[in-house]
């Protein structure tokens, strides 16, 4: 990594800069989020012992578990731990109406589709072959009320305010889940500057 990035760090945590620095020299850690709706004791079933302090159904784990029988059922999806801080903040009601953008490969999406009961989410990606990689984490985990589009974001917001397809209606006053790749961060954050 370059100097530039490293100032940039240093200038958001002051404070933690030590701590980040010393981070970058440890393994990294694993984990697992549970699917509480195909399971409810993974920690006894798999003897998990190390709860994820980012995510309310997040575990650690020291193996790679692609291959395990309840991954594949969808009782859990592998995700770096504190990715699933992300959902937990958007603090994501039963009901709610929910835009994924940038979706693939679904670990935010998932997510979000285990707390709607009777809401519904819209899922984004923009990659064509990406976006069949999040239809089939999708199903695996046994998501229901969603739908899963492939369009740029902004055709997606035209579609959205003239469409009579309900969630699409609702898309304009929905909770919005935006984690851009860092390949294309500079490129979004260029285009919503100049749209302004």
């Amino acid at each position: 990594m370059d100097n530039l990035f490293y100032e940039r760090i240093q200038s958001y945590i002051p404070e933690e800069y030590d701590a980040f620095l010393a981070s970058m020299d440890r393994d990294l850690l694993r984990g697992l989020r549970a699917n509480p709706k195909k399971i409810h004791d993974i920690d006894m079933q798999m003897k998990l012992t190390e709860k994820s302090p980012f995510c309310k159904d997040g575990w650690y784990v020291s193996s790679s578990l692609g291959n395990h029988p309840y991954h594949i059922a969808g009782a859990f999806y592998l995700q770096e731990p504190s990715a699933g801080s992300a959902v937990d903040i958007l603090d994501v009601k039963p009901d709610d109406i929910v835009l994924d953008l940038c979706a693939a490969p679904g670990g935010k999406s998932t997510q979000i589709a285990a707390s709607l009961k009777d809401g519904f989410l819209v899922s984004n990606e923009y990659d064509a072959r990406r976006s069949r990689v999040l239809l089939s984490n999708m199903e695996r985990m046994g998501v229901m009320n969603m739908c899963i589009t492939n369009s740029e974001t902004k055709k997606l917001s035209i579609k959205a305010a003239n469409s009579t397809f309900v969630p699409f209606h609702f898309i304009l006053s929905a909770i919005i889940s935006l984690d851009i790749p860092q390949r294309c961060a500079q490129t979004f954050l260029l285009e919503f500057v100049s749209s302004k």
